[in-house]
């Protein structure tokens, strides 16, 4: 697992093409958070609308999408779990939302 702050999908696939082995790379920018979750190229935005300090949060979140996907969980249950929005009123895990697709306009391949 990896976590940094920076700015950006952009920085996120960076950090992720650079540690090919890191199950969970997440780089933070206050109230975002950029996931790569896996061995694919997929990014996961999140959003923490309303959340004091956000920044605090990441590494825990970072840690949780880790230990989901060494026990075995998809992913999707994690973004399900994150991105409570998507479903019904209100936020997800922590306050947390999921934003538009992170990898929209950088010419990467949606799964």
């Amino acid at each position: 697992m990896l976590i940094k702050h920076g700015t950006g999908p952009r920085q996120a696939l960076h950090l992720a093409r650079c540690w090919p082995g890191a199950l969970v790379v997440a780089v933070h920018d206050h109230d975002r958070c950029w996931l790569r979750l896996g061995p694919e190229e997929h990014l996961l935005e999140l959003r923490a609308d309303g959340v004091r300090r956000p920044e605090r949060e990441w590494e825990f979140v970072a840690s949780l999408a880790h230990s989901c996907l060494v026990a075995g969980l998809p992913v999707a249950v994690l973004v399900s779990a994150a991105g409570g929005a998507r479903r019904r009123s209100g936020p997800g895990l922590l306050g947390l939302q999921t934003a538009e697709p992170a990898e929209q306009g950088l010419g990467l391949a949606r799964p």
